[in-house]
């Protein structure tokens, strides 16, 4: 892991309200950070060989299994996170796949059924 993670300090909230306004802000910096992180992964595509490359098996394991280290330093639950990082990566080889053929338009990989992550 290239840095410490710190403790998660979460305030206790004394209603909904707080508790919804606790992820709102958090959603404030979630969401650009994953508009980030899909604008460097469509940039990989141009990267790749062919529209399989855009799922390496390996690649999937070593990020699931640093997402779930990082989950275990937080004292977090490693199933959710795996699971949302799931979610994540299938989607992201989704639109990795979509851009490489957009890329790619003379290739004979031109099956709709390469943009379904399963």
């Amino acid at each position: 892991m290239s840095q410490k993670i710190p403790r998660l300090a979460i305030e206790k909230c004394e209603n909904l309200q707080d508790v919804r306004n606790h992820i709102d802000a958090l959603d404030e910096q979630i969401i650009p950070l994953l508009c980030e992180r899909i604008q460097y992964i469509t940039q990989a595509a141009q990267f790749k060989d062919s529209v399989a490359d855009t799922r390496r098996f390996g690649r999937i394991e070593a990020i699931l299994a640093r997402a779930k280290a990082y989950a275990r330093i937080l004292d977090a639950d490693e199933d959710y996170i795996e699971a949302v990082y799931r979610f994540l990566i299938d989607e992201s080889i989704r639109q990795e796949k979509a851009q490489w053929l957009a890329l790619n338009p003379q290739s004979d990989d031109w099956d709709t059924s390469q943009l379904s992550p399963r």
